[in-house]
């Protein structure tokens, strides 16, 4: 009832064979209780019954679809893990050799070793067991230690032996992939904390440059005018010009890295930027110091996000909340405006694969009916661990001044 293809075929003469038992055995209970005096059919249909029972089965174990079940319910056995755990216990039962040890071969120690790193030792030719290799394109991957009678059906090794293999080759493709993925993210990791070191080295050489020296030629504009030329034309156009290079100045520097995240952190920065839209936005941050790449990308988000409620959802309200968890650092955007943002805009893509940068991921919510939620979850623990780290060694840009 239970088996499909290859292993229901193989099953049928058996289950002819039980059938045909049980109906005679049946009729023989009918008999006693009945009293039909047919002792004799009985007799003689039982005896063909098992006879024919017997012969069938033989003929079924000689040139049955037993070798073709078996690899069948291997390959399906296999193909539901993702990994070669537990791969020795599906060998075991798919050949029926509970004795079956399964080889890993290492190129670094050319040798086989088991599940838990132990050399194997291959058997000696004339023993009762023998080993068979699995070879991919010529290089060596794995050696099953079985027992010998099991070469009598060539096709049942050679297939149980190709299954194995295709199992470890996806095993160690996935490995690969997953190693690769996680190479990936730690690197977009790195591009995004380098990006924002240097926008903190730009922001403290501006800081330390090019405002100093507009501040001292401001300085100098005011000097000259208190010495008798406050009435010259030409002097109040430049000192206007200065003024407003140095407005100019200030706000790019702003945008590069904001003074009120370098000084007071996520919360005062957040503050500072919801005060700069025409409606009212709730901020809420549950959130210590992070790391600055962190800080940064949580900051960017939050202002582009109320950025295109301002631009987009007509909203009356907008609420900021920011929380930690163990693992977790939620960013919430929330408005109370007309809905329908469409998640592969370019607006939302930007933000979508900033937060993925990070390891995140952003969860867009924005019924027709009105209001859209963004939601924003990152990772953070072991940025956090760094950040600890790297403050107690060093001295923030500030701090320093």
């Amino acid at each position: 009832m239970r088996t499909t293809g290859p292993a229901r075929k193989a099953g049928r003469p058996a289950l002819w064979a039980a059938l045909g038992f049980s109906a005679v055995l049946v009729t023989s209970a009918l008999n006693q209780l009945l009293a039909w005096n047919i002792d004799q059919p009985v007799l003689l249909a039982y005896d063909a019954v098992v006879g024919g029972a017997a012969v069938v089965l033989a003929a079924d174990l000689r040139w049955g679809r037993w070798t073709e079940s078996t690899l069948s319910d291997l390959v399906a056995d296999l193909g539901a893990t993702s990994d070669t755990s537990g791969l020795t216990g599906r060998l075991q039962r798919a050949l029926g050799d509970p004795g079956l040890t399964v080889g890993y071969w290492i190129p670094e120690r050319t040798a086989y070793v088991d599940d838990r790193g132990e050399p194997i030792e291959l058997p000696a030719q004339d023993g009762d067991r023998t080993a068979t290799h699995i070879d991919d394109e010529g290089q060596p991957v794995a050696v099953l230690l079985h027992d010998r009678a099991l070469l009598e059906d060539p096709r049942l090794v050679s297939g149980v032996a190709t299954a194995a293999r295709l199992a470890m080759t996806n095993a160690q493709m996935l490995a690969d992939i997953r190693s690769r993925v996680g190479d990936l993210t730690e690197s977009r990791r790195r591009i995004v904390e380098a990006v924002g070191g240097e926008r903190a080295r730009i922001a403290d050489q501006l800081a330390g440059g090019a405002q100093r020296r507009l501040a001292h030629v401001a300085d100098l504009l005011d000097h000259v005018a208190t010495a008798g030329l406050s009435g010259d034309r030409n002097l109040t156009l430049v000192r206007a010009e200065v003024v407003r290079a140095q407005e100019d100045l200030t706000r790019f520097v702003q945008g590069v890295r904001p003074a009120a995240l370098v000084e007071g952190g996520l919360d005062a920065a957040v503050r500072d930027m919801a005060g700069h839209f025409p409606f009212p936005v709730d901020v809420r941050v549950e959130a210590g110091r992070l790391p600055d790449a962190l800080e940064g990308a949580l900051l960017f988000f939050c202002a582009e996000a109320v950025t295109n409620v301002a631009k987009h959802a007509r909203a009356s309200r907008c609420q900021v909340v920011i929380t930690t968890g163990p693992h977790l650092i939620v960013a919430l955007v929330e408005d109370d405006g007309v809905g329908g943002a469409d998640p592969s805009g370019s607006g939302l893509l930007g933000l979508t694969d900033r937060i993925e940068t990070m390891g995140g991921r952003l969860v867009v919510t924005s019924p027709r009916e009105g209001g859209t939620r963004l939601q924003a979850s990152i990772p953070h623990s072991s940025h956090a661990a760094e950040r600890t780290d790297r403050d107690n060694v060093t001295t923030r840009p500030n701090e320093s001044a």
